[in-house]
């Protein structure tokens, strides 16, 4: 069946239908998608470089011979914008991901977490100077020794027997303990929980009676959960209580906690 579209239909989808067959395929190749030039630097707000995209050619006839032939050559033009344009968002997603791992020579972001420190220390990760110390370890000092530290320390002042006291009964350090207390809350809380206890699902914080229920809550979890399972550092214990890239944690402070922890420690030991 022979079909022909009126003037205006023509001026509305076949722009260019009277042009030779050549030149009409050579313009469909060319044509920028929905007139973007995907090469022009102001693609690039970003700082990503767009040149790497590979514009797939948009090969398609505009010689109708019937409607089921004009449909059937609409269709298949239409199905290759969509796959370009699903190869244009791959590539933006390739590009960002790339943009995102690699580091900003002007930046002062620390190395990442398993990158190999000195003395001088990465302070954020798994991997610090404080790494590798065992949380098993008995703390010396007397509890008068420690309540020295603990002055000024809110609600962890005048806490160093009951710390001792836990130490013996969980196996636990109790300089240990009392720095996960001053890294989590600085030894204030309204609700008694110095630990950073959440409750089931991690999504609001554990209320305790006193501070040493949470002591105690505390000591206990981590001799079942953590020591019962073979994470007895710092840094195996960092990445279980306080995991990097958490949900809980949206202004990023969980890659601090390990080091934190471990001077706070040490502080206490000295």
């Amino acid at each position: 069946m022979s079909f022909e579209l009126s003037p205006l239909a023509k001026q509305i989808f076949l722009k260019g239908y009277d042009a030779p067959m050549q030149q009409k395929t050579d313009t469909a190749q060319q044509m920028p998608l929905f007139g973007m030039d995907l090469y022009s630097s102001q693609m690039s707000p970003f700082g990503m470089n767009f040149t790497s995209f590979q514009m797939p050619s948009l090969n398609y006839s505009l010689q109708f011979d019937s409607i089921n032939n004009m449909f059937s050559s609409m269709q298949n033009m239409m199905t290759q914008y969509a796959a370009a344009i699903q190869q244009i968002m791959s590539n933006i997603n390739d590009i960002t991901s790339k943009a995102q791992a690699t580091p900003d020579a002007n930046s002062s972001t620390p190395a990442a977490a398993n990158t190999p420190v000195s003395d001088s220390s990465n302070k954020r990760g798994y991997n610090h100077k404080y790494s590798n110390i065992s949380v098993t370890t008995k703390y010396t000092g007397t509890a008068e020794e420690l309540n020295e530290h603990l002055k000024g320390k809110g609600l962890l002042e005048g806490k160093g027997e009951k710390l001792l006291e836990l130490q013996e009964k969980y196996g636990i350090n109790a300089a240990f303990l009392a720095a996960i207390a001053r890294a989590e809350s600085g030894g204030f809380s309204s609700t008694n929980n110095l630990t950073g206890i959440t409750n089931p699902g991690g999504k609001s914080f554990r209320k305790f009676n006193s501070v040493d229920e949470c002591l105690e809550f505390t000591a206990k979890m981590l001799k079942e959960d953590y020591i019962g399972r073979n994470l007895t550092t710092i840094a195996q214990i960092h990445e279980k209580y306080c995991p990097i890239g958490a949900n809980n944690d949206p202004d990023n402070k969980n890659p601090n906690w390990g080091y934190v922890v471990g001077s706070c420690m040490t502080e206490m030991t000295a």
